[in-house]
């Protein structure tokens, strides 16, 4: 980690740049490079101390001082508008020499795109890695495959793919895998651009952001091309995905083992498998916020999602999506499934809620949510179409029970409720309008003249 004690700035003049560092009592840190040299050497040694750390923990470690070129286009008008076009390719980071006195690299220390390496050769004696070291949610450097010395006693590397020296977390898939690379090219039949990636046996985590951010790429004489279907198979050894592990990766698909416990916070958000059916394994019993949300595709959302008997907790917003295109079949709540965060549900178009009888904490009615006895509506269906008629069980309507049911035209409201929250319905479109129906003098004509809904009473 960052070591937070005095230190001095110093720089180090490069070719065409300039090397800066944090320099402490016993060691320095690498903290940036600015120039316009697409290949460093980073040195071993300054002011007497040696550099044993690469990063500042948050930002990038390379800073190029012509990064973009720009066009500028001359209108009838007289006016002119300048365009950003990115960047020239001699402007890429293409190569770092790492001395083997460094022992951290930091979060962010090679998180930028301008960063396109085909060989990562990690030093020697590497101890921590910070894991954005690489690149986070949104931006990561490119790379073709990691090396590190086999006397490494933290890290290897097998098929220039990053993992623990025991093998049992697996760190980092390179973002530009070439194709071309054997751990990779398993063709799959009939499908000449389907690469699958097979997670070796004895691997039980993917770590974070260990695939995020990945496009396999197909080199073909001097062009390179993205890979349409590229995979990841997991091993039978597999028990936890961390947070980020898929975060907007290009990955078609994954295949899932059976063993796999837990799926935390966003691991594949963002992504772009195709399939728009989810069947968890039956062994899954966590599933964190967005772990699934925001699957980009050209139709994005789920129709069809199997929830595994043992699950017991999802997170919120687990299957959102920004453009619910599909209506999912109805949901299964099983009895074991106890722990259901608020807003789990949003942005999935599930036409309706089934829950088991032997869940101590869940029901359903009419396709609704509800606690176990029945008298608080938490969710309703999102996918839900037409009518739908509020259980006569129920006393007390939470906030977002009707989030964004678009599909929904009517709510029948019975006179027991005696509470419904002033957020109870959201409506992404503002045109969209629903009826209220109940007895007259209710909480439910209360709610609907406090909030602006057409009201029908019992009398009309």
């Amino acid at each position: 980690e960052l070591n937070l004690k005095t230190y001095t700035n110093h720089q180090v003049p490069a070719l065409n740049g300039v090397y800066k560092f944090r320099v402490y009592d016993d060691h320095a840190v690498f903290t940036s490079y600015t120039g316009s040299d697409n290949s460093i050497s980073i040195p071993d040694m300054v002011k007497g101390v040696p550099v044993t750390e690469i990063g500042d923990g948050e930002k990038s470690v390379y800073e190029h001082k012509n990064r973009s070129f720009s066009a500028y286009f001359g209108y009838e008008d007289n006016t002119v508008e300048t365009v950003s076009l990115g960047m020239y390719a001699e402007d890429y980071l293409k190569n770092v020499d790492i001395p083997d006195t460094v022992v951290c690299i930091n979060d962010g220390a090679f998180s930028d795109s301008s960063i396109h390496i085909d060989e990562f050769v990690l030093p020697d004696h590497l101890e921590k890695l910070g894991p954005r070291a690489f690149g986070g949610r949104t931006s990561s450097m490119s790379v073709g495959r990691f090396t590190i010395s086999e006397s490494n006693e933290s890290f290897k590397t097998e098929g220039g793919v990053l993992f623990s020296k025991d093998g049992r977390t697996l760190l980092r898939f390179p973002t530009k895998a070439d194709t071309d690379l054997e751990a990779v090219a398993d063709e799959k039949e009939g499908r000449d651009s389907h690469y699958v990636y097979q997670i070796p046996e004895g691997c039980e985590t993917v770590g974070k952001y260990a695939f995020a951010n990945v496009e396999l790429i197909k080199k073909e004489s001097v062009f390179e091309s993205a890979v349409d279907d590229f995979s990841v198979r997991f091993s039978p050894d597999v028990t936890f995905v961390d947070e980020y592990a898929f975060n907007n990766s290009e990955i078609s698909a994954v295949y899932l083992n059976e063993g796999l416990e837990t799926i935390e916070k966003r691991a594949f958000y963002s992504s772009k498998i195709k399939d728009d059916v989810l069947i968890l394994p039956s062994t899954v019993t966590s599933l964190g916020d967005e772990a699934f949300a925001s699957i980009y595709r050209e139709v994005c959302g789920f129709s069809h999602i199997e929830l595994p008997e043992g699950l017991k907790t999802i997170g919120e917003s687990a299957f959102s999506s920004y453009k619910t295109d599909l209506v999912c079949d109805e949901l299964v709540i099983g009895k074991k499934l106890t722990n259901i965060a608020e807003g789990a549900f949003k942005g999935l178009r599930t036409s309706g809620f089934a829950v088991d009888p032997g869940n101590s904490k869940f029901s359903s009615a009419n396709g609704c949510l509800l606690d176990a006895e029945g008298e608080t509506l938490f969710t309703a269906p999102q996918g839900m179409q037409g009518e739908l008629k509020v259980s006569d069980s129920v006393k007390r309507i939470e906030k977002h029970a009707f989030y964004d049911c678009i599909g929904i035209t009517d709510i029948y409201i019975g006179p027991d409720v005696i509470s419904i929250h002033p957020q109870t319905i959201y409506l992404s479109d503002k045109e969209h309008k629903i009826v209220i129906h109940g007895r007259n003098g209710s909480e439910a004509e209360h709610f609907a003249v406090s909030r602006g809904y057409e009201w029908k009473g019992d009398a009309e």
